[in-house]
């Protein structure tokens, strides 16, 4: 699948049928509810998109929406699964602060919540971790961490059964599947000298 069209009604992905470089042709598409930040192949047949829920009002922000498709029938594309998450990601333009890795099948989303008051900008971060299945759908797993103030992780890396978010100036590894948290490895503070964020 391929393409992301955003309006404010979502945005169309297309099937494109490659085979012969010479006569590409589309053969299916289907709709996201909301734009697409990233896109990741879960399996042969299924795909994982993370992206912006929408809302009527274009001035507001509806949250992130997670949304797993099927794809076996490439002239048919459809949603199977679909999760709202309250909050906004830490970096819109940085979609590799998003985690997703099809071996564990674990996606790892940065969130900062969402305020009214003038203390927005002081909110902490968490980190949403989701066990992601073509049979099972998408699952929440009890995982979420307060990342602190001004302290999401900018990368988050799955090695054998441990899983590793790097933040501005440390390395932490928690154990799967309990997220206990087993080490942090302190790294040269971005901002040594001006801030103390964990």
């Amino acid at each position: 699948m391929l393409g992301d069209l955003p309006s404010r009604a979502g945005a169309v992905a297309f099937v494109a049928d490659l085979h012969d470089p010479s006569a590409p042709a589309i053969v299916g598409s289907t709709t996201f509810k909301g734009s697409v930040l990233a896109l990741y192949a879960v399996d042969d047949t299924h795909l994982l998109a993370v992206g912006d829920d929408t809302t009527p009002d274009p001035r507001s922000f509806g949250g992130l929406r997670l949304q797993l498709f099927d794809a076996s029938d490439p002239t048919s594309p459809h949603a199977t699964d679909s999760v709202g998450i309250a909050g906004r990601p830490p970096y819109p333009d940085d979609v590799k602060s998003i985690g997703f890795d099809a071996a564990s099948g674990l996606l790892r989303v940065p969130v900062r919540q969402e305020s009214t008051g003038p203390s927005q900008a002081f909110l902490p971060f968490e980190m949403r971790v989701f066990d992601v299945s073509a049979e099972r759908g998408l699952t929440e797993l009890p995982a979420v961490e307060k990342l602190g103030i001004g302290s999401p992780a900018r990368r988050t890396f799955v090695l054998d059964d441990d899983l590793y978010p790097v933040r501005f100036n440390n390395v932490s590894a928690y154990g799967l599947p309990a997220f206990d948290e087993l080490a942090r490895l302190p790294l040269p503070s971005y901002y040594a000298g001006r801030f103390a964020w964990p």
